[in-house]
């Protein structure tokens, strides 16, 4: 832990002073020819304080210099917007402020699991700058920047941001919104604390990228759902399920694509009801046999379907522990069967509870 330590004290020293590692090094070395004809150098900043505190590896960086960093970071950022007013959509990421430099460093053995994706989802809006954007600026940052091609073709920006409108009272609701179906995978978490990558890891735009898309991939189908188009990622009978079942019982009951409860994390149901606990589950033929998709190879496919096997009975036992019913729909479905066996779960569902 030590030494990640070392590594971020290393990693915000640079930031905030503006400094490249390798013109450092270079300078360190007296290997200046290597860098002089190299356009965009600020000489100015390299000097011999700065090379010497690099040589003597003392990485402090005082109040002063912290708040000197965020006035240039937000001089550059107007010079950027008065240029160009949709600027303020694309620099995410590009200029990090100190509130986000400043959390980047969690030590995970600290926290508990539910309370450590709470921290890195603020971290995420830090990084992203969503809390700095008014409503109708993370709009166009989400439809611009986080949306697939095929959706806007689909749906006009206007359309989109109106549903948004609608949909949302506040900013913050969005946010959550955004942010719910955000899962971390173990593999992420783990190399928060690690040493591999090197400073590499305090970047959350490329620590937490796909998990961010997954996210957000949710929240993109609730749109295309809502404009009657089709469901990005899913088979095409999944598609038709969910939307037959939202217009059985969607004035009913709120009902989720993808969902996923705390204690399912970071599995996910095809169709859940949050407030009653039911979830409907579409196996396709690789849940029932080896499918050699694209193929691979019989070997492949074996495994494959081991691992569904595995995943599939993990869940199951997961609702019994945690008094989830599921419903189980095959391939060739009769939609009028679903919506009498739907029926008769949720009726007993709700004679439990009352």
């Amino acid at each position: 832990m030590e030494l990640i330590e070392k590594i971020y004290k290393e990693w915000r020293w640079l930031t905030y002073y503006e400094l490249n590692e390798l013109h450092l090094e270079l300078m360190l070395n007296a290997k200046f020819n290597n860098i002089l004809n190299e356009k965009n150098i600020d000489f100015n900043k390299y000097t011999t304080d700065i090379i010497e505190r690099f040589k003597q590896k003392d990485f402090e960086v005082s109040k002063e210099q912290i708040a000197l960093y965020e006035k240039n970071i937000k001089i550059k950022i107007n010079e950027l917007y008065a240029k160009d007013p949709n600027c303020k959509l694309n620099f995410a990421g590009c200029f990090l402020r100190p509130i986000f430099i400043e959390n980047c460093f969690i030590i995970v053995k600290h926290y508990k699991r539910a309370d450590l994706i709470e921290k890195i989802k603020r971290n995420l809006i830090y990084y992203h700058w969503w809390d700095e954007f008014s409503f109708e600026e993370l709009g166009k940052c989400i439809i611009d920047l986080h949306l697939t091609k095929s959706t806007t073709k689909l749906i006009d920006r206007q359309s989109l941001f109106d549903y948004f409108q609608s949909r949302f009272n506040t900013k913050d609701e969005f946010i959550d919104c955004l942010l719910s179906n955000f899962f971390p995978k173990e593999k992420m978490i783990k190399e928060m604390n690690s040493t591999f990558r090197g400073s590499v890891i305090f970047d959350y735009g490329w620590l937490f990228r796909n998990e961010l898309t997954k996210s957000i991939r949710v929240f993109e189908n609730e749109c295309r759902f809502e404009f009657n188009e089709k469901i990005i990622g899913s088979f095409y009978n999944e598609n038709l399920l969910f939307r037959e079942i939202v217009k059985k019982f969607g004035n009913d009951y709120k009902i989720i694509s993808q969902g996923s409860p705390e204690w399912l994390r970071p599995q996910r149901f095809d169709i859940y009801f949050p407030d009653i606990n039911i979830a409907v589950e579409y196996q396709g033929e690789q849940h029932e046999y080896p499918v050699d998709f694209g193929g691979q190879g019989e070997k492949i496919a074996r495994q494959q379907f081991e691992e569904n096997l595995k995943r599939d009975n993990l869940k199951s036992d997961k609702a019994k522990d945690n008094n989830c019913n599921i419903l189980y729909i095959f391939p060739n479905y009769n939609m009028e069967n679903v919506i009498i066996d739907l029926n008769k779960i949720i009726n007993e569902k709700i004679k439990d509870i009352l």
